[in-house]
């Protein structure tokens, strides 16, 4: 059972069985690590107890020595005899390597547990992010073996195989209607090592803000699919993805943008994911979207989206963007687009869609959000330099954000607000994702509570 789950909780998209238990993919992960866990331990238990433990009811640990009555306690339920069984623990001839070795059953469920391990050891955090297509094939090819060695060894597999094959016809299907799945975008070099990728939305394709897409670009790989959040929101034109080049693939990405192409082939799979916290409803009016880096593009799409349901007559109060950015000190402003908060080159891609004057304020640690009137307070923050004197950027505080004040000022809000909940959401890696949450934690239950939505860009 624990196998037959690992497998159903591995898909990489919203698969038949995670839209079967109501639960999206991104939040399947979990599952999927628990029950291969569990899939291991079960396993390694059973190869113990079938080596080590007699099966005989009378005396666990009583050595045959008679090869007749061995062959009649241990052959299977179709009368072959497993020879394997002559090297067990209890055997006549005990031998681990002969044991897991010998006969189609003990041999299987041995490579079964080799490829468990070898997927394990290629799945940790450091291999991931320095060779994610390493891990990713193989976890593809080991998953196989276990499939294949699996059915081997006697496990009925037969409904994976039914609901994979199910999953894949549904995505081409979708991928197939209309221009839904292929999409010819214009690239953009930004600074920061940024591609934008940007292509009309048409009916086909609808999504919601703080979703994501799998992306594939045949001029780069027919077979390479990468996850990327979209930051634009639904109610504009137009379809952007941002990419900051930091693996092979991201960086030849960018590499097809210094060299002066304009438009690529893109092949989309999604959209997928949600935000698991209500924000289409008027269950908050104040919302604080936290993000380190890159991981502002989806908090940008929710940001602008809630700016756009405030002007068709949400009740929304305050929205507090805090935004982190590790840079060198010798950056320099950069000139804004036009219909963009102007923010320095630490903080590209900027993607605030200029809202009317007075709603958008400046904040620093200091700023009430209370008594400063305004609608989006952008805070963002500089981590990479040492010597604040160096530079003197409006609307940027160096160093690393002071979480405490922060929900506290909110906390006022709310509380003045008469609102018991506020909602939290959070994207960038794991270290701000753990501060945040557990800052929420800390400052919940004095009257109002902070509700957290987290996203993780490490792999």
């Amino acid at each position: 059972m624990p196998l037959a789950f690992m497998f159903l909780t591995a898909s990489r998209t919203n698969s038949l069985f995670s839209f079967l238990l109501g639960i999206p993919f991104e939040r399947m992960i979990f599952y999927h690590k628990v029950s291969a866990y569990v899939s291991f331990v079960s396993g390694a238990l059973h190869a113990y107890v079938a080596y080590a433990v007699e099966e005989a009811f009378d005396d666990r640990r009583r050595l045959f020595t008679d090869v007749e009555t061995h062959r009649e306690m241990y052959s299977g339920d179709s009368g072959d005899f497993n020879e394997g069984n002559n090297y067990a623990l209890f055997g006549p001839e005990p031998n681990l390597y002969k044991f897991a070795t010998t006969g189609n059953t003990n041999s299987s469920g041995t490579m079964i547990i080799l490829s468990y391990a070898i997927i394990f050891m290629t799945s940790y955090v450091l291999v991931r992010r320095v060779a994610f297509e390493f891990f990713f094939f193989m976890h593809l090819i080991f998953a196989g073996v276990c499939l294949y060695y699996g059915l081997e060894h006697g496990v009925n597999l037969f409904v994976i195989v039914i609901f994979w094959a199910l999953d894949v016809l549904v995505r081409i299907l979708l991928m197939g209607v209309g221009d839904r799945g292929k999409q010819t975008a214009s690239i953009r070099l930004l600074p920061g090592n940024i591609v934008e990728l940007r292509f009309h939305k048409s009916k086909c394709f609808q999504y919601n803000a703080g979703q994501y897409v799998f992306l594939c670009i045949p001029k780069l790989s027919h077979l390479q699919w990468h996850p990327f959040s979209i930051s634009s929101s639904p109610n504009q034109e137009y379809v952007s993805i941002h990419v900051k080049g930091l693996g092979g693939w991201t960086n030849s990405l960018v590499q097809l943008a210094r060299d002066g192409v304009e438009e690529v082939q893109l092949l989309l799979d999604g959209p997928y994911g949600a935000p698991k916290l209500d924000l289409n409803s008027n269950r908050y009016k104040v919302v604080i979207l936290f993000s380190g880096g890159i991981g502002a593009t989806p908090m940008f799409s929710l940001c602008n989206d809630l700016l756009h349901k405030k002007e068709l007559g949400r009740d929304i109060q305050k929205i507090i963007f805090v935004w982190s950015s590790r840079e060198q000190a010798t950056d320099t402003l950069f000139d804004a687009e036009a219909g963009c908060v102007a923010l320095p080159r630490a903080f590209t891609p900027n993607l605030f869609v200029d809202p009317p004057d007075g709603i958008v304020v400046r904040s620093n640690p200091t700023t009430s959000y209370l008594e400063t009137k305004g609608l989006l307070f952008s805070e963002c923050y500089r981590t990479g330099t040492k010597d604040d004197a160096e530079l003197i950027l409006p609307g940027v505080t160096f160093g690393r954000p002071n979480l405490n004040p922060i929900f506290s000022r909110a906390a006022e809000v709310a509380e003045d607000l008469g609102e018991r909940r506020v909602a939290v959401c959070v994207c960038g890696p794991n270290s701000l994702v753990k501060s945040v949450t557990s800052a929420a934690k800390g400052h919940s239950g004095y009257g109002v509570y902070f509700d957290v939505h987290s996203e993780l860009f490490e792999f």
